[in-house]
């Protein structure tokens, strides 16, 4: 081989060298360093050299692409944090929002579409947990859904003065506020109907010193009974709960759907 040979393939890979360190290219280097060094006519210490070099090259190329698939997923992560970060903010936001229409809310009185409940299970008369009350929050749920829908804020006194749920908390297997919305969801679920839960949504307010829970209720198309409570049909009126005797209930349904209650003579 002759000398002039030698020195362009020399060149060559001195070339893609340079390419390499200088260019920082990616691509099939190794393809083309393996090619000289395939060449039969160059000399074999040039053709070991260039075949040493081109899978060091080779090697450097897949850290490459490892790196590259590192950066695209990087890229897809950081693209999902920053979705994430803005959802958050829009949601504690929110949860300011909400926390000033509750504030707002206690300064008002009770009315169609706001109740104050001091408790649902801890009776503060008597000093010890009382189911009874438990009924008195089924009730008022009921008839926001067979009304206009509302809200019912628990923890708090009849002037919206808040008292807090540790109370309610202390007569829970789970003493927190993921306890008390399993409990809520469990009590509406039992005598209202499980179809029901998807009418309430519950809420909880760090007031301060105490917390308050929120259950926004949205009205019922169809009529809601309280099957544990012998199938009673409640329902909102001003700022409170009232039961309906059959013949209301069948005469207020009739009006709510827009039918003429059938007319029977008085016996």
């Amino acid at each position: 081989m002759e000398d002039s040979d030698a020195k362009y393939y020399l060149d060559q890979l001195n070339k893609y060298c340079r390419e390499i360190a200088f260019k920082g290219e990616g691509g099939k280097h190794s393809d083309k360093i393996f090619d000289i060094a395939a060449e039969k006519s160059i000399p074999p210490t040039i053709s070991q050299l260039a075949e040493s070099f081109a899978m060091l090259i080779m090697s450097i190329e897949a850290r490459q692409v490892k790196l590259e698939e590192t950066i695209a997923e990087l890229e897809i992560a950081k693209g999902r944090l920053e979705e994430y970060s803005k959802l958050l903010e829009n949601k504690v936001a929110s949860k300011e929002d909400e926390l000033k229409t509750i504030r707002r809310l206690l300064l008002q009185s009770e009315s169609q579409n706001l109740e104050f409940k001091s408790s649902a299970r801890w009776d503060y008369r008597q000093e010890k947990p009382n189911k009874e009350l438990e009924k008195v929050i089924l009730k008022t749920i009921a008839g926001f859904m067979n009304a206009e829908g509302g809200i019912l804020l628990i923890g708090v006194d009849d002037d919206g003065n808040p008292l807090g749920l540790k109370k309610d908390y202390s007569t829970l297997r789970r003493k927190d506020s993921d306890g008390f919305e399993q409990f809520l969801i469990s009590l509406v679920s039992r005598n209202i109907g499980r179809v029901f839960c998807q009418n309430i949504s519950i809420n909880f307010y760090d007031m301060g010193t105490t917390e308050v829970c929120s259950i926004t209720v949205k009205p019922n198309q169809n009529p809601v009974f309280i099957d544990k409570l012998d199938g009673a049909f409640y329902v909102r009126t001003g700022n409170s709960t009232q039961k309906l005797n059959p013949r209301e209930t069948t005469e207020y349904i009739s009006k709510r759907s827009g039918s003429k209650p059938s007319q029977e003579p008085d016996l």
